[in-house]
């Protein structure tokens, strides 16, 4: 995963889905570490960059990586939609997650 963040000893991942689609994977380690790795969208580039700017100068996550454009496909009130949307990766703590909600 890189910035410190163990791959080798991973020992367990589980992954979540909360109500507003933001996927929470959670990787612990053998040495005790909890790391959690969390995805979500943004509407544009521009808000895509604000949002990692914030999270990484307030230390809310240790990266946030801002993805190239994507087509979301999504069922909405029983209809096929899609949206173009900027993916964001956040490396963060178990403990500093309910800040990033």
């Amino acid at each position: 995963m890189g910035h410190g963040v163990p791959s080798s000893d991973t020992t367990r991942a589980d992954e979540h889905v909360d109500a507003r689609g933001t996927h929470l994977l959670t990787v612990d380690t053998v040495a005790g570490g909890d790391v959690v790795v969390v995805l979500s969208n943004a509407p544009d580039l521009l808000l895509a960059k604000r949002i990692a700017h914030v999270l990484v100068e307030e230390a809310l996550v240790a990266c946030a990586t801002v993805g190239a454009p994507c087509l979301s496909m999504y069922r909405w009130n029983g209809r096929l939609e899609g949206a173009d949307e900027i993916p964001l990766l956040f490396k963060t703590t178990r403990a500093r997650v309910p800040a990033l909600l």
